[in-house]
């Protein structure tokens, strides 16, 4: 019953809202949910001279990949467009080992990133800011969908996950400045601004 709700609300938000003049627009926000864009982001923050939080930031989204890979190790589940007549928006080959075995959905590597970023941002930026980090890594779950490549479940879980992480490197952030002043690093550490 529950994977029946699952597939139906994937095929509403995948066909039902399917429209050709947003699909590129849903397709780039798809993206903003990548580890290439999660590193860029990462990288402006630590630019910007929030060196911290950019620490904090990239600490969580290296134990969210971890965490994201694991799970699809362990809950291999096929990506929607294996069972069902999704369509495809984004090159499917980026997930495909072969025709035969796609890497698996569960969760979403991409919403999972996007909010460990969002918790960890909201946290560290002032509440307008949150509310914008809130709204993309909404848009970017529903992205993962609209384009074809996730369940609803894989979102919810990646999301579920995201905001755990996220909230566990915000109370771990003293045990990692105490690392950095261990290693010598506080300099590199602490923000420039």
């Amino acid at each position: 019953m529950f994977s029946e709700f699952d597939q139906n609300l994937f095929l509403a938000i995948n066909q039902g809202l399917a429209n050709s003049s947003i699909d590129s627009a849903i397709i780039g926000i798809t993206y903003l949910g990548s580890k290439i864009a999660w590193f860029l982001i990462t990288m402006a923050i630590w630019l910007a001279g929030k060196r911290r939080t950019a620490i904090i930031l990239l600490s969580g989204l290296a134990i969210g990949a971890f965490v994201s890979e694991f799970l699809k190790f362990f809950f291999p589940r096929p990506r929607p467009f294996v069972d069902l007549n999704a369509r495809v928006l984004v090159n499917s080959s980026l997930w495909e080992e072969s025709v035969e075995e796609p890497l698996a959905s569960f969760p979403s590597a991409h919403v999972l990133a996007s909010f460990v970023g969002v918790r960890v941002l909201g946290n560290k930026f002032n509440k307008k800011w949150g509310v914008g980090f809130y709204l993309l890594g909404f848009f970017v779950a529903f992205s993962r969908i609209y384009v074809g490549v996730h369940y609803p479940t894989d979102v919810i879980a990646g999301a579920i996950f995201g905001l755990f992480i996220g909230q566990l490197v915000l109370k771990i952030e003293p045990l990692i400045e105490k690392a950095c002043k261990k290693l010598k690093l506080e300099k590199l550490c602490e923000d420039k601004i």
